[in-house]
């Protein structure tokens, strides 16, 4: 019984003491969880995305750059579809003012980082879509609707505004929210 307990000790306590030491020796051999969780299981699972050994760093940032490096090469094929085209403003070109299209793709946009040119991706896209489509979708029209708060900084809208029907929300004598976050204007708009 070691010396700095009370005068009494009840039996079994007295005798758990000389069973169970307080330190336990150091072990020469690795405990099996220090092996499996500190070696093994890194080792094994470092490349699995929802792991916690997982290695972001090592297997993450080079497939985020390679993405960004591909998105920015599909912005500037977009880019130079849109260049190469040549076509009439499809809101003019229907001639009719009651001409009711059976779809209307409607993109609304604000804008964003310049080197990706969303916008460009998503209209070159649909655009494609709908010449792959041919006679069925004849009545088929794009819609372009840009909610930046100043419609004419946005450059990607000024190129394809001379091919598809383009609306601008209208911010004259509007006096914007401070307490609404980017988001809540987004949904907004």
């Amino acid at each position: 019984v070691p010396s700095f307990c009370s005068s009494y000790v009840p039996p079994s306590l007295a005798a758990l003491w000389e069973v169970v030491p307080l330190v336990q020796p150091f072990h020469p051999s690795p405990h099996p969880d220090w092996v499996t969780f500190g070696v093994l299981a890194p080792l094994i699972c470092h490349r699995l995305l929802h792991s916690y050994f997982y290695l972001r760093r090592w297997h993450l940032n080079p497939v985020s750059r390679e993405f960004l490096q591909q998105n920015q090469q599909e912005g500037q094929d977009a880019l130079h579809y849109f260049e190469k085209m040549q076509m009439p403003n499809t809101s003019e070109a229907s001639g009719s003012d009651a001409f009711l299209p059976l779809l209307l793709i409607t993109i609304i946009t604000v804008q964003r980082q310049n080197d990706f040119h969303y916008i460009l991706q998503v209209a070159s896209h649909f655009h494609r879509l709908l010449q792959k489509c041919g006679a069925h979708c004849q009545s088929h029209r794009m819609l372009l609707c840009n909610v930046e708060s100043d419609p004419s900084s946005h450059q990607d809208i000024r190129l394809l505004s001379s091919l598809f029907p383009t609306v601008s929300r209208d911010r004259t004598g509007e006096n914007p929210d401070p307490s609404l976050n980017q988001f809540e204007k987004e949904k907004q708009d």
